[in-house]
């Protein structure tokens, strides 16, 4: 599941896809603005793009490179952007070095770097300059068991996906940032132990693909139960442990529960079944082990009034069983239940 996708109550501008072109005519631009087909006009957009009227600019996926866009980020005017998107560039950790100090980034509250060629040294390196940030993004940044950080006392989501941090350097990265982080993405990050930093502010955990178990995972979001929305723990070791552990804890106001591929069995299944969960509305469990015992607790679960969404394709459950589950489940729509 993709951390996007997630619903924690803020209140955030939406992005507009628009065209280079229409970029440069000026023409009632939005105050976040995608843009798209930049490479044809880029000396044009660096003189003429009108930065004052944005309070958000985007190149994703341009392949500009530092040297490209320092001499828009030196502009005065580009002072008045208040979140960035630059994921899938070619900025390098000697551009950044240069890019931190320009007007472009004084006074930003989100950032987006992800997918750039940057290394371990990124993550300080913006935190040391960029203090105001509350939206950090740096999936596929190079960052590693090396990584640090500088503090960040207003950050509140923090995309740290698809590097190789490991445990100790998580570890680490969380007591230099000292921030009350709401939205944490760690997936594919090595992590085997849980951080022992107080994570009592989130509302949205992502671990997906890393060694954990279910106990660790529970841990995680335990001192945040009555804040915590959506948790995604799929491709884990999370096991039948998670879901008991969750119907233990029954976080009121978790909405989003994705479990696929985590070792979890109708025990589990069963045992989530008994807990009350008042607000969530997505379950996703494909590519369990759960047969038709678990699949049936689940159809006649009365905990979770609101759930809509019960995803159990690619769990051992008879084409016929699942039909019957399902026409008897109208108010739960059992996906593709195979």
């Amino acid at each position: 599941m993709r951390i996007d996708d997630v619903d924690v109550g803020w209140d955030a501008s939406a992005w507009e896809v628009v065209h280079a072109d229409r970029a440069l005519a000026d023409d009632g631009l939005p105050r976040r603005a995608a843009l798209t087909g930049v490479r044809p006009h880029w000396g044009a957009l660096v003189e003429r793009l009108p930065l004052e009227a944005l309070d958000g600019l985007s190149f994703a996926n341009a392949r500009l490179s530092a040297d490209e866009l320092l001499p828009l980020a030196r502009r005065a005017d580009a002072a008045s952007i208040r979140a960035l998107r630059l994921p899938g560039n070619a900025i390098d950790r000697d551009g950044l070095h240069r890019l931190v100090a320009t007007p472009l980034f004084h006074g930003l509250e989100e950032l987006d770097l992800g997918d750039n060629p940057i290394g371990p040294a990124g993550l300080w390196l913006i935190a040391a300059a960029v203090p105001s940030l509350v939206r950090l993004a740096l999936p596929e940044l190079g960052l590693d068991t090396t990584t640090t950080a500088a503090a960040l006392p207003r950050l509140r989501w923090l995309e740290l996906a698809r590097n190789p941090l490991g445990s100790a350097a998580l570890e680490r990265v969380l007591g230099d940032l000292e921030a009350p982080l709401e939205v944490l993405d760690l997936s594919l990050t090595q992590l085997a132990v849980r951080p022992t930093r107080d994570l009592g502010s989130l509302r949205a955990l992502g671990v997906g693909r890393n060694a954990l178990d279910g106990a660790a995972i529970a841990r995680m979001i335990e001192p945040a139960r009555d804040r915590v929305r959506w948790l995604d723990a799929g491709w884990t070791r999370a096991g039948d442990p998670l879901l008991s552990a969750l119907a233990a804890i029954a976080p009121p106001a978790l909405r989003t529960l994705a479990a696929e591929n985590a070792a979890i069995t109708s025990a589990g299944a069963i045992a989530l079944s008994r807990a009350h969960l008042p607000a969530l509305e997505q379950l996703e469990l494909a590519n369990n082990q759960i047969d038709e015992a678990g699949a049936r607790a689940l159809s006649a679960w009365r905990g979770a009034p609101r759930l809509a969404d019960c995803d159990l394709r690619g769990n051992p459950v008879p084409p016929a069983i699942a039909r019957e589950i399902y026409m008897a489940s109208p108010r739960v729509r059992f996906r593709a239940i195979e």
